[in-house]
């Protein structure tokens, strides 16, 4: 009786505020994810997708029927600038993004600068492909007044030029994992 009960109640949706499929790289295709969502979109706050190599951005783009979605991990994934346009229009509560060891481009900062106006914490580390012009437009945006952390380790084109720029536009965010290259700053 016990056991009948609480598998009708783990059936509903309303008990999955999270989904975290970190680790679950291989395993994880677009058909899963998308039944995933369609499940529990409602109900889902913070989603962890660390490393889910398999999903495309496609398929990724159907985060923004989770209109309640505020944590959002997608560290390791496919990502493009399409995507990330998406889910600002699509996930307006975000307040932390995780799009770490990912190939987003300047294209990909200029959405999030103009699309995603909660973000409080953002993690680019690793992206590479981040350029002082992307950092430009990200930090000079005036949408993104709640960020308080940037986290830019690891993103070999951002140097002491950024951080001044940083300094001057959002002088209350705290960046994470910042070297100095520039002498003008040691």
């Amino acid at each position: 009786m016990v056991c009948h009960s609480w598998h009708a109640i783990l059936q509903t949706c309303t008990l999955y505020t999270e989904l975290n499929l970190c680790n679950c790289g291989m395993q994880v295709n677009d058909a899963v994810f998308g039944n995933l969502i369609k499940q529990f979109k409602l109900f889902l706050y913070h989603i962890k997708l660390t490393d889910c190599v398999k999903l495309t951005p496609k398929a990724l783009s159907s985060l923004k029927e989770c209109k309640n979605l505020q944590d959002i991990d997608m560290s390791g994934c496919q990502i493009d600038s399409l995507l990330l346009h998406e889910l600002g229009v699509g996930c307006p509560f975000a307040t932390y993004l995780n799009v770490s060891n990912t190939n987003v481009d300047d294209t990909c900062f200029i959405n999030i600068a103009k699309n995603l106006s909660n973000l409080q914490y953002l993690d680019l580390s690793y992206c590479t492909e981040l350029t002082e012009a992307g950092f430009y437009y990200l930090v000079s945006c005036r949408s993104l007044k709640k960020l308080s952390h940037i986290n830019l380790s690891g993103c070999v084109n951002v140097n002491g030029n950024c951080f001044s720029i940083h300094r001057t536009m959002l002088p209350t965010a705290y960046l994470i994992g910042f070297r100095l290259y520039s002498r003008a700053y040691r």
